[in-house]
């Protein structure tokens, strides 16, 4: 278990706590009295979870009713901000959480920032770094990454660290019954060609290229009590193929699909 603890791209805080309630003034609305920064309170017996969206929040409660953990209701919700709010991150970003372990008493960091490329060894890093530096483009006492180019970039390490995570403190299977590999923004590579490299690491993945017969594929599979999480394009409301981007919203896209299997259209 990694301990480095850094910086946080999509936060998220889920506990089990047990409660004291005071009484507390309220004001205007029967909203509580405090400080102009301060946020209303929210009072729990049993558990809690708190998120920048009130949808995921609730998933996350709603996994802890299922009889999941804390870090299974971390997980679930952190996947659904990734759709309900995209600016913060989603599953092609980092992941650091503090976990606390009632069995042991301890308190555990898990840093997961992405590893470096498969194909980037340090030697080729420190080589880089050095000819950037001769061109005049890093000062000469430069120390770590340049924070532009290639260099800094990773391996997103969110979705390992979900696993990783879960396979120390879940309760819950963490698991899916289907997978459809569709297209985001292929721009100038070839969609074909990227699915297929995306099929290599998932080989019992449908491929379904139109992204709209990919969502209504998606939605028509749904049973109940079951997830559907859309991932890749988040708040765009475009797809870039090529020079060309087409109108498009997940959002919307996967609204319309259940109004049309609800033969609402």
């Amino acid at each position: 278990m990694k301990t480095v603890i850094r910086r946080s791209f999509a936060a998220l805080s889920t506990m089990i706590l047990a409660l004291n309630v005071s009484a507390q003034d309220l004001g205007p609305g029967a909203r509580p009295v405090g400080e102009n920064w301060s946020r209303s309170p929210v009072m729990a017996t049993n558990g809690m979870a708190a998120t920048a969206q009130p949808l995921a929040s609730l998933i996350a409660v709603d996994v802890l009713k299922a009889g999941g953990s804390a870090v299974d209701a971390a997980i679930a919700a952190n996947a659904a901000l990734g759709l309900m709010e995209p600016t913060g991150n989603g599953i092609g970003g980092d992941l650091f959480a503090i976990v606390w372990d009632p069995e042991s008493k301890q308190l555990y960091g898990y840093n997961g920032s992405g590893r470096s490329p498969k194909g980037r060894s340090y030697a080729q890093l420190t080589t880089a770094i050095a000819k950037m530096k001769a061109l005049g483009k890093l000062p000469e006492d430069y120390v770590g990454i340049p924070s532009h180019g290639s260099l800094s970039v990773t391996v997103p390490g969110t979705v390992d660290g979900w696993f990783a995570l879960h396979g120390r403190w879940g309760q819950l299977p963490m698991s899916t019954d289907v997978v459809i590999v569709t297209d985001d923004n292929p721009r100038s590579e070839t969609p074909a060609d990227i699915r297929a490299a995306v099929l290599q690491g998932c080989p019992e993945a449908y491929e379904v290229g139109d992204r709209a017969e990919a969502i209504l594929r998606g939605v028509d599979l749904l049973q109940a009590g079951d997830a559907l999480l859309i991932a890749g394009k988040g708040h765009e409301t475009g797809q870039t193929i090529g020079d060309t981007v087409l109108p498009f919203d997940d959002v919307e896209q996967a609204s319309v699909a259940v109004a049309a299997l609800e033969g609402r259209i």
